[in-house]
């Protein structure tokens, strides 16, 4: 089966099973369900024992483990056996799933065994995922390891990843950032720097995401930020980042504060789209009735774009709210028509998929919303269509077949 090709499921395979290793211990995926006191044992539902539940050596139970689907509690349970091993051990199970089929779980199970061995021997770990032929499997060990040995010797690890050509200089940068980011701002930029550049970089993209939930936290980064000595361009992603992870969790506050950012105007308009655009996904009518209104005077573009992702997922409620929000932004609704015009000639096209699809849905949205419009005001709607091709024209007042019939 394809294996996935990206750095970022190692870390995360990796860091996963740490975290609910080393501070569930997955002692509930272990534990029988207490039936309900109210029900007299011989009304008590008879739960089926899953086999690989039953155990009297968890390593006996591996190989049932390894045929379950991956979730949090089978990766659970995978780590509560892995953790317990001996670099010998460790070794030995390496060459045993070596000629296996690879799946989910089994991939999880070798970056589980490095991240296992990187705690035991860090070196040993290390030196034996370089020599993996593979490609795919050798970054996935090493990074695995690497993991491991960040948490124990930042320093140590840190250096050696740096030399190894293997690993992009942003992955051992934003693991050591993570690691420093749990000291206070200050001191984690501090000693950020005695690693250069990009971890500095990468600390302070670490410190604008974490710094953004409250008040305090808010004020401590911008504090720091203003101190930190980075360069322009850093201080601008790290901003942008900033209020972009505020914007996520309180759109309001995060685009009402925008004007005091230091951002320059394009930049600062692209965050403005992103927190816009975010949350339009999540609640369209709030996230449109603050970018048509008119104190905030948001470029036509990023209200139309907001409009057609939500008439894209919820087309009727979209249609409903289109005679309100052209109240407020009377320019709006030609702004609609125009991009589902774009849309409706690409066919739905989209970059993965070259080929239209049977029905054209975006022909049906762009025919529905003329509909609307030219019984709600005729004299504008007819004046619109009258710019357009004579071949869409067609298209759009031609009734559908089941309208016809």
């Amino acid at each position: 089966m394809a294996r996935p090709r990206t750095l970022f499921f190692l870390i995360a395979a990796a860091g996963v099973a740490a975290i609910l290793g080393y501070r569930k211990g997955f002692a509930a995926s272990n534990q029988s369900v207490t039936p309900q006191a109210s029900l007299s044992a011989a009304t008590r539902p008879i739960r089926p024992i899953r086999p690989d539940l039953v155990r009297t050596d968890e390593k006996e139970s591996l190989p049932l483990l390894l045929k379950r689907p991956a979730n949090s509690r089978t990766r659970g349970e995978l780590w509560s056996i892995v953790r317990g091993y001996s670099s010998g051990e460790i070794q030995q199970a390496l060459e045993e799933i070596a000629p296996v089929p690879e799946s989910e779980m089994s991939q999880w199970h070798r970056a589980m065994l490095y991240q296992r061995w990187g705690q035991i021997d860090a070196f040993a770990a290390m030196e034996s995922a370089e020599a993996i032929p593979d490609e795919v499997d050798r970054r996935m060990a090493m990074s695995s390891t690497l993991t491991a040995w960040m948490k124990q010797d930042s320093e140590a690890a840190f250096r050696w990843a740096e030399k190894l050509p293997e690993f992009q200089r942003q992955e051992p940068s934003r693991m050591m950032a993570n690691l420093l980011s749990s000291l206070t701002p200050a001191k984690a930029l501090e000693q950020a720097r005695s690693y250069g550049a990009e971890v500095h970089k990468s600390t302070l993209m670490k410190l604008a995401s974490d710094l953004s939930t409250t008040p305090e936290d808010r004020a401590a980064f911008l504090a720091e930020l203003a101190r930190s000595g980075g360069s322009d361009e850093e201080k601008s992603a790290s901003l942008a980042m900033f209020a972009e992870t505020w914007g996520s969790g309180d759109p309001l506050a995060a685009l009402g504060a925008m004007d005091e950012l230091a951002l320059d105007g394009g930049k600062k308009q692209q965050v403005r789209d992103k927190i816009t655009r975010d949350w339009a996904d999540k609640d369209a009518t709030a996230a449109l009735a603050w970018l048509v209104a008119k104190e905030n005077a948001q470029p036509l573009k990023s209200q139309v774009d907001a409009y057609t992702r939500w008439a894209a997922r919820e087309p009727e409620s979209a249609l409903s709210h289109l005679d309100q929000l052209e109240q407020q932004s009377p320019p709006l609704r030609e702004g609609v028509m125009n991009a589902l015009v774009v849309s409706s000639i690409r066919g739905g096209w989209t970059p993965w998929s070259g080929a239209n699809p049977p029905n054209n849905l975006e022909m049906t949205k762009l025919k529905s919303h003329y509909t609307h419009w030219s019984e709600l005001a005729p004299e504008r709607a007819a004046a619109w269509l009258g710019n357009q091709d004579s071949k869409l024209q067609k298209q759009i007042t031609t009734p559908e077949e089941n309208e016809a019939n």
